[in-house]
């Protein structure tokens, strides 16, 4: 469930998001000590929040409409699209850096 009830909603919110930092050149803040991507940000709270789900960003990654800003947008949110879609193949790429012989088998906590 998530705040914004229906993925069509969520999908004008999106797309608000991303009107948004069109407007203002995808401009670039500091989360922590890292700079990101103003539109990486908010699609975070989206998400973290339960504004909008998997539905929404599911729906927005697959509309072909053109919208002003959409390449950026999804270049500058690959990342955040990769781990929302495709977990398992991320938590994989982190257990390969991990060194040998730590315990991999144990079991992990998840929120």
């Amino acid at each position: 469930s998530s705040l914004v009830n229906t993925p069509k909603d969520q999908l004008a919110v999106i797309y608000a998001c991303q009107r948004y930092c069109h407007s203002k050149k995808f401009p670039k803040v500091v989360s922590g000590t890292t700079p990101t991507s103003l539109i990486m940000l908010m699609f975070q709270v989206l998400y973290k929040y339960e504004i909008c789900n998997e539905d929404g960003f599911a729906l927005w990654n697959d509309d072909e409409e053109e919208q002003p800003g959409r390449v950026d947008a999804l270049v500058q949110t690959t990342t955040f699209m990769a781990v929302l879609f495709e977990p398992d193949e991320v938590e994989v790429l982190d257990e390969e850096d991990e060194e040998e012989g730590e315990e991999l088998d144990a079991p992990r906590e998840t929120c």
